[in-house]
């Protein structure tokens, strides 16, 4: 099973996934993973080859960020929404989330991410990945990890 979608991600995706030493499940799950210049600064590394970096309105990212955004998160919804294709945005934070439902935008999260990679079979484990996320400081709630292994099928409802 292979997803040919289309992802613009914010900072702190990539930042959670380099810290579980992950990142490449993107280029892994996913055809095509797209970031702004803004989110590429605040990640503060070398983005890989494989992300494509792209420019956004600067207007349409300040009027985001109006709703309490980080510039990372503002400018990924600001470029789904100038780029009028089916892009999927990778987003954990729920306010970020919230304003993206607000304005049509399909977005998945790091546990979607991963469910992913298991479906298709690009990882054997989910719970050995959540479990070095929490240990980097990713918050989870416990019924939310109860949740994504039971889809997983590593745990029992």
């Amino acid at each position: 099973m292979s997803f040919h979608e289309l992802i613009i991600s914010d900072t702190s995706c990539l930042v959670n996934l380099e810290r579980i030493e992950a990142l490449c499940l993107l280029e892994q799950v996913f055809e095509k993973i797209i970031i702004t210049k803004e989110v590429a600064m605040e990640f503060g590394k070398p983005i890989p080859e494989w992300i494509e970096i792209r420019n956004v309105s600067v207007r349409a990212t300040q009027e985001l960020q109006k709703h309490g955004l980080d510039l990372g998160e503002s400018s990924a919804i600001a470029l789904a929404l100038e780029l009028h294709e089916d892009y999927l945005l990778l987003l954990d934070d729920l306010k970020a989330r919230t304003v993206a439902a607000r304005k049509n935008l399909k977005f998945i999260g790091l546990l979607g991410v991963l469910l992913r990679a298991k479906k298709q079979g690009t990882i054997e484990k989910i719970k050995p990945y959540i479990e070095r996320l929490q240990e980097a400081g990713f918050r989870m709630s416990q019924n939310l990890i109860q949740e994504v292994l039971c889809q997983a099928g590593e745990m029992k409802k």
